[in-house]
C-alpha cells in the first residue's frame, strides 16, 4: 500500500496497473493471445512486455476504475485531480513520448544542459574507489547493446574465472569488478531494459580475449557499459532521447560512465525479435525486411549524439534457424545482416554455434563469440 499526503491509501494493484498502461511493467508474466496462455521470456522470444495483449489490459483498466470509484469516494477533489494528473502522464509519455520531445525541444534552442542534470548526479555514483585511482578516466569503454544474446542467458559455471582489470558500470549505474551475468537486474535503475533471468554471456569472455591475445595490454584497463533488453527488435532501438526508451537509457548510461574512460566501440547482437511471423505478435514491429536500414539509421544516430564518426561498431548475425514456425523471418534477417554497408564497422557469424533451445547460446558458445566480437573489433582499430 501506499500512503498519500492525506493519510489514506491507494491501492498497490492500482499503482501497479497504472505502470503497465504505460507500459513500464507487466500485469503479470502470461503472454496472452490466441495461442492460448504460456509462460516465460525463457522461450525464443523471450517473449518483451510489449507482446501482452490488450485483453489483460482491459481487465487492468476495469480495475483501475473501481480504484478511481474507491479514491473519489474517499476524497473527491483529490483522488479527482491526482488520478486524473497520473492518466494525463500517463497516456502523453505512452502515446505521444512527452519526454522525448521535450528533450529535442530544449536542444533545439540550447537549453538541454541547463535543465537535464539527472547524467551529472549518475556521475558523482559512478565514481567509486573500485576503479583503482590510477585506471580512473583511463579506462577502454565498451557498450553492449542487442537484446537477449548479448545480454547472456546461460547456465553460469559453478566457478567463474577471475578477472583482472576489466570492470562493469552495472544496471546499478554503479562500477564494480567484472563478472558475470554482467547485466545482473540487481539495483536496476532503468527498468525499461530489465532482465530479470540474465545469465552467462559474451561479455566477459570479450573482454578477456582482447586481454590473452595482446589486443589491450596487461596494464589496460576495460569498462563493459550492458544496456540490451530481452526481446526487443531493431524498431525499439532507433533514436529517441527518453530515458524510458531502450536508446535514450543507454545514451544516459554511456554518458555517466564516460568519466572513467574513452568510448572504444559497441557490440551489437541483435535480430531474433524481427525474425517472427509480424502477425503474431504486431506489437513488437517486427522490421525484417527493413533491419539493415534501420540498423544503419541506428548506429549513425549514436555516432551523431556521441560526436563520434568513426566510433568502431561489431554487429553479430543471428545464428542457424530454429525449428519452430513463429520464426518466418529468420532468414530474412539474415540476409539484411549479410548486406548491411556501414564503414568503421565489422560483423561475426554465428550459425556454427551450439544454442540451448535453438536461439539462445550454450556458455561454451558465448565464450567463442566473445572472442569473434573481439577479433572483429581489433580489425577496426589500427
Amino acid at each position: 500500500m501506499i500512503e498519500t499526503r492525506s493519510g489514506q491509501h491507494t491501492p498497490t494493484a492500482f499503482v501497479a496497473l497504472l505502470r503497465s498502461v504505460a507500459g513500464i511493467e507487466p500485469v503479470n508474466r502470461t503472454v496472452i493471445g490466441s495461442q492460448g496462455s504460456h509462460q516465460g521470456d525463457r522461450r525464443a522470444l523471450r517473449c518483451s512486455w510489449d507482446v501482452v495483449l490488450c485483453n489483460s489490459r482491459w481487465e487492468g483498466l476495469k480495475i483501475v476504475v473501481r480504484s478511481l470509484k474507491s479514491s473519489l469516494i474517499r476524497g473527491p477533489l483529490y483522488g479527482l485531480s491526482l488520478c486524473a494528473s497520473v492518466l494525463a502522464g500517463v497516456v502523453l509519455q505512452k502515446y505521444f513520448n512527452i519526454s522525448g520531445y521535450l528533450g529535442e525541444g530544449l536542444r533545439t534552442v540550447g537549453l538541454y544542459q541547463y535543465v537535464y542534470s539527472s547524467t551529472q548526479g549518475l556521475q558523482k555514483v559512478a565514481s567509486t574507489d573500485i576503479i583503482p585511482a590510477s585506471a580512473q578516466g583511463e579506462l577502454r569503454l565498451f557498450v553492449l547493446m542487442g537484446q537477449s544474446n548479448i545480454a547472456g542467458l546461460a547456465p553460469l559455471p559453478e566457478r567463474l574465472p577471475k578477472t583482472e582489470n576489466i570492470y562493469t558500470f552495472g544496471n546499478d549505474y554503479r562500477w564494480a569488478v567484472a563478472v558475470e551475468p554482467v547485466d545482473s537486474p540487481v539495483g536496476q535503475v532503468d527498468t525499461v531494459s530489465l532482465d530479470e533471468d540474465a545469465g552467462f554471456g559474451p561479455s566477459v569472455a570479450f573482454a578477456q580475449a582482447l586481454q590473452s591475445t595482446g589486443i589491450v595490454s596487461d596494464d589496460e584497463a576495460i569498462g563493459l557499459i550492458p544496456c540490451a533488453k530481452g526481446g526487443s527488435s531493431i524498431t525499439q532501438w532507433q533514436r529517441n532521447s527518453s530515458d524510458q526508451s531502450l536508446y535514450g537509457s543507454c545514451m544516459k548510461r554511456i554518458q555517466a560512465a564516460l568519466t572513467m574512460g574513452q568510448l572504444e566501440g559497441v557490440l551489437f547482437l541483435q535480430g531474433e525479435a524481427d525474425a517472427i511471423d509480424p502477425t503474431l505478435y504486431p506489437s513488437m514491429v517486427p522490421q525484417a525486411n527493413q533491419w539493415g536500414q534501420l540498423f544503419v539509421a541506428f548506429a549513425t544516430d549514436l555516432r551523431a549524439d556521441l560526436d563520434r564518426a568513426n566510433l568502431p561498431i561489431v554487429y553479430g548475425q543471428i545464428g542457424s534457424a530454429p525449428q519452430d514456425e513463429t520464426f518466418t523471418q529468420w532468414e530474412t534477417v539474415r540476409q539484411q545482416q549479410a548486406q548491411v554497408q556501414l564503414p568503421h564497422s565489422n560483423w561475426i557469424q554465428t550459425a556454427d554455434l551450439n544454442t540451448t533451445d535453438g536461439v539462445h547460446f550454450t556458455t561454451e558458445s558465448y565464450r567463442i563469440i566473445g572472442q569473434r566480437f573481439a577479433d572483429a573489433w581489433a580489425s577496426l582499430t589500427p
